[in-house]
């Protein structure tokens, strides 16, 4: 993960880098690694498979997702005041783009990557006090805010179980969530003399951190008509180690219609929970958000 943090107000966090021990290889032990992956490189993609027969597929879309949750960051000597959706007036619709590279590059292994990105602003007046990254603020003032969300998947999935219409498999890969959060805080005053009431600066922040993980998943397919497949797919997993603390869930399902031989037209309905602590000398985060919501696309397949 990553941290960032505006120049106003900077907290700054040392940076932990875990290194895993590493093993030399033997040669009996390399030149195994290189049989076998050439072995599984050799064999052809996509034979007897329920799928459309794909070796290399794309997949771009829209989404049109609802979005709730809060978010938070503090100093050491202020209490964490979680701002929701609510509190800020961010309005719940959220998504933007949804895009999808599949690569079938053995019989029974395939690799994914998979991208969404959420941005939704808000406008809100304060009706109680409170405070985000060291601004304090009072009922009254006027909150103006940000939020965008990039998410990312990259797995790699196994076939353990073909059949003449479906397919079950495992992944195993990364998923990272990677927010960036500005928030305005003015206050009305008398700025330009008596009898005007302007928006005076109190205070201007961001927040950013990037949230990977790794994610197991389990997934399904069933081919329901010669041109007509649907899918299913849950990926999970919670982590805690040194000052973060998270977890994350993805849930997708999806049918689509192969049109046409290398072109197809698709629905999804996507739902993705995250949340994120992270814990500073002197400072503390939270991000806790969902967004769920459908996705219409185009596959191109070769």
């Amino acid at each position: 993960m990553r941290v960032r943090k505006s120049d106003v107000r900077r907290v700054s966090t040392p940076s932990h880098r875990v290194i895993p021990g590493k093993r030399r290889l033997s040669r009996p032990d390399f030149s195994l690694a290189v049989g076998l992956l050439l072995a599984l490189l050799s064999t052809p993609a996509g034979a007897d498979s329920p799928r459309f027969g794909d070796t290399v597929t794309f997949m771009v879309g829209a989404m049109d997702h609802r979005g709730k949750g809060s978010v938070a960051s503090t100093r050491e000597d202020l209490p964490i005041d979680r701002l929701t959706f609510g509190d800020l007036g961010l309005g719940d619709d959220t998504g933007i783009i949804w895009a999808t590279f599949k690569w079938q590059f053995a019989e029974d292994l395939q690799l994914k990557l998979g991208y969404s990105r959420f941005d939704t602003s808000g406008f809100r007046t304060a009706t109680a006090s409170g405070n985000f990254d060291g601004i304090e603020w009072e009922g009254g003032a006027v909150l103006t805010s940000n939020l965008d969300m990039h998410f990312y998947i990259a797995e790699l999935n196994w076939d353990f179980y073909k059949g003449e219409k479906s397919i079950f498999g495992a992944g195993f890969g990364l998923h990272a969530a990677d927010f960036d959060f500005d928030l305005l805080v003015e206050v009305f005053g008398s700025a330009s003399g008596p009898g005007r009431n302007d928006l005076i600066l109190i205070g201007d922040e961001e927040a950013s951190a990037l949230a990977p993980m790794p994610n197991l998943s389990l997934s399904g397919g069933y081919k329901i008509a010669e041109e007509v497949y649907v899918e299913a797919r849950a990926g999970y997993l919670s982590l805690s180690y040194d000052r973060y603390d998270g977890s994350l869930l993805s849930v997708l399902g999806s049918v689509e219609w192969r049109a046409w031989e290398n072109v197809g037209l698709g629905a999804a309905y996507q739902y993705v929970d995250v949340a994120v602590d992270v814990e500073g000398r002197t400072s503390a985060e939270r991000y806790d958000l969902q967004f769920h919501g459908p996705v219409v696309y185009v596959s191109v397949g070769f």
